[in-house]
């Protein structure tokens, strides 16, 4: 943290510009995910915004030309090194660097960030020869260390574990009130109260509207100030959602509740007990001249992805002014058919929700309003937080009041848009409940004489069996905080959580890619597998990274590696290993927002340049000298599956694994040909729970047990 704030000390002192500013921001943490990959040079939810698609192949082609080194001496200083921003200034260092007629300009932030948003413009034959050379300028131009962070910069993934929101925006606003105070006509030393309100208001701005160029105008043109009424919410820019913390029964979440916030003046604390659907999560925009934009939970614009949505919203809309919603599109099937495209004759008779594998099977691209219905997955839209109208932000009226003015808002249409179903619960039944009376108040109209466990024990089966996810429990008096943290007022409990539900199976490890964050010296996340002892094959089944300590992470790490692996860096601050490790609870939930997206990575390796089929063999050299009787340079025999990891694993010991429930799966070949003939079995949101150690391989979960704990769910995925 100390480092980049005094990065951004040094830039306002020289009087940098906005766009410096902001370039500086995104080379900081360019990296747009942990898990899946992509740069992130620009905001999310730009409209046109395209990836940059940088190849491993142009990335190694410009290195070579820019150091003059051959591709054999560059992977032996790879196999000495391990990392590839070290082996550029390693090659470089060694006179491996060529001669030019004229010197190239010095690089500045800007111009390595336009440099890298070019190349998204690109197209067309030989574009990747076009993007090598324009790698290979700036790698030329580069003096000192920049090389080695440049050639960082250029790959999809970085361990360095630094994130934007957690990181760098609070340096630049700790620089900011820093310098402030400095320049000021009474030079005074910034307080770390006045630092760390500084900083919180950087936070807040951005995520109320996240757009780096406009926080940094208005921290030039006003300060803090200015950044508190420019950076707030506007119809057309999507903010950060709120989001809510996991429990594992009604109990702790009753106590987690209960503890958390004081009751009102008459002793109640009114919640709602919201169904949690299965779908993806929308935020929906109508600008005040009429355009309604759709954007997912990590902001990207998907409006061209759901027009039937679009129409929907427009139609039940009472009155014509802007508003923003928060809202969840699940997929439906016909309750006659169990058809997921639905045509003209199935509406009559109602539809049910389906899986959320049959959503993340909908068309991305040439979905009008017409076919939707009919040629891709249909959809219904559920409604349950209203955020702004008119020129009234409503962020912080309580949720009853918002909930009460998004009904004033909106008119439901059966099959097509409604309100989340909830119950709402009083703090005289919660209290008691919480503190094992005996005697309770109604604590429900539907539920008489029941305690508010049991209502929303009630509550979760009936959401489970109705084909969602579980509760939202929330605080029927709070304010919304969109963050990038989760909220205590929101609580959520899941099917999956809770240990008297869910699906739980014995798997074998057999690969695994290396961690980001601060968990970029450790196997995070792990291929699991099950075990056919007749005809000795393992079927991967799912990634896992939940679920696990650092003293897990750190001895496993070891026991397959043989080692820890090389540090490209850490999080310097606890903000930082916090959004961190929040970012890594929500991968497995991201990857469902985008159709398993995280599954179709790489993993986070490094440049192809060992020969290795892009296994990159980045191990320190702490705890084992690198050696390990279970690391393979390729798959176990009678390995099947369709991913990819970092390392493969000698299978040797069972994991248990809790997931939600079993979906059908084109990655995952567990089971293959006994459901699907195509295709496997995968487990949703996967968590570990403990090692086996008193299972050996044969007693794992075998793909026929698979195969049966599928057929008996309520739904087959």
């Amino acid at each position: 943290e100390t480092i980049l704030t005094n990065a951004f000390r040094s830039m306002l002192a020289r009087a940098a510009q906005a766009s410096e500013l902001e370039a500086a921001c995104y080379l900081f943490a360019p990296a747009k995910d942990a898990q899946s990959g992509g740069h992130r040079m620009r905001p999310d939810w730009a409209e046109g915004g395209r990836p940059l698609s940088i190849s491993r192949g142009s990335i190694s082609s410009a290195l070579l030309e820019a150091t003059g080194a051959s591709r054999a001496e560059m992977n032996r200083m790879y196999n000495q090194l391990h990392e590839i921003g070290e082996v550029a200034l390693a090659l470089r260092e060694r006179g491996g660097r060529q001669r030019l007629l004229r010197l190239p300009a010095p690089l500045t932030a800007g111009s390595v960030h336009r440099t890298l948003l070019g190349l998204a413009d690109l197209s067309g034959s030989g574009v990747e020869k076009t993007k090598t050379q324009r790698l290979l300028g700036l790698l030329r131009a580069a003096e000192g260390s920049e090389l080695k962070w440049l050639v960082r910069t250029f790959l999809p993934h970085m361990a360095a574990g630094i994130s934007l929101e957690a990181s760098v925006l609070p340096a630049l606003g700790a620089a900011w009130v820093i310098q402030a105070a400095q320049t000021s006509s009474v030079q005074v030393r910034a307080t770390a109260d006045e630092i760390r309100e500084a900083q919180d208001v950087v936070r807040t701005g951005y995520a109320l509207r996240p757009d780096v160029r406009a926080l940094v105008d208005a921290l030039l043109e006003g300060g803090l100030a200015r950044v508190r009424t420019a950076c707030t919410l506007h119809a057309g820019v999507p903010m950060q959602p709120m989001l809510a913390k996991p429990c594992t029964s009604t109990e702790e979440l009753l106590k987690r509740l209960i503890g958390a916030f004081p009751s009102s003046d008459n002793g109640v604390v009114r919640i709602s007990a919201e169904f949690k659907y299965d779908g993806q999560r929308a935020q929906i925009h109508r600008s005040a001249a009429g355009e309604i934009r759709v954007y997912s939970r990590k902001l990207d614009d998907m409006t061209s992805k759901y027009p039937d949505v679009v129409a929907a919203v427009r139609r039940c809309a009472r009155s014509q002014q802007a508003f923003v919603l928060d809202a969840e599109i699940v997929a439906v099937v016909s309750r006659s058919t169990g058809d997921a495209a639905l045509g003209e004759a199935a509406r009559p008779g109602g539809v049910e929700i389906a899986a959320f594998q049959t959503l993340s099977t909908r068309k991305r691209k040439h979905v009008t309003e017409v076919n939707a219905a009919s040629a891709a997955v249909a959809v219904k839209l559920f409604l349950f937080d209203l955020l702004l109208r008119g020129d009234e932000v409503l962020l912080q009226w309580p949720l009853v009041q918002r909930r009460a003015a998004m009904r004033e808002e909106f008119a439901a249409e059966a099959d097509v848009l409604d309100f989340a179903e909830a119950i709402d619960l009083d703090a005289t039944a919660i209290v008691s409940a919480a503190h094992g009376a005996t005697d309770m108040p109604s604590a429900s109209a539907s539920a008489p004489s029941a305690s508010a466990a049991a209502v929303l024990d009630e509550a979760l089966q009936r959401s489970v069996a109705g084909s969602c996810e579980g509760l939202m429990v929330k605080r029927l008096d709070g304010p919304y905080e969109p963050s990038t943290k989760r909220s205590d007022s929101w609580l959520k409990l899941k099917k999956d959580y809770v240990e008297s539900m869910g699906d739980s199976l014995d798997l074998v490890p057999i690969g695994g890619w290396r961690g980001s964050g601060r968990k970029s010296r450790w196997i995070s996340p792990w291929l699991m597998a099950t075990f056919d002892p007749e005809e000795g094959t393992f079927g991967s089944v799912c990634r896992v990274m939940s679920g696990f300590s650092d003293k897990f992470y750190k001895e496993n790490t070891i026991r397959y590696l043989g080692s820890e692996l090389s540090a490209l860096g850490k999080a310097s601050d606890a903000a930082a290993t916090e959004a961190a490790t929040e970012a890594e609870q929500e991968a497995e939930e991201d990857a469902e927002e985008v159709g398993d997206a995280a599954s179709d990575g790489e993993g986070g390796s490094d440049l192809d340049v060992c020969g290795a089929g892009g296994e990159s063999d980045d191990v320190g050299s702490q705890g084992g000298g690198g050696k390990s009787a279970l690391r393979l340079h390729r798959a176990a025999p009678g390995v099947d599956t369709g991913d990819k990891p970092q390392f493969w694993f000698q299978p040797s010991e069972v994991w248990e694994i809790r997931g939600a429930d079993i979906t059908i799966s084109p990655k995952h070949m567990a089971a293959k040909g006994l459901v699907d003939p195509q295709k496997g079995l995968s487990l949703r949101f996967p968590r570990f729970m403990k090692k086996r150690e008193d299972k050996r391989l044969q007693d794992a979960t075998t793909p026929q047990q698979l195969a049966a704990m599928f057929l008996k769910q309520t739904q087959q995925r």
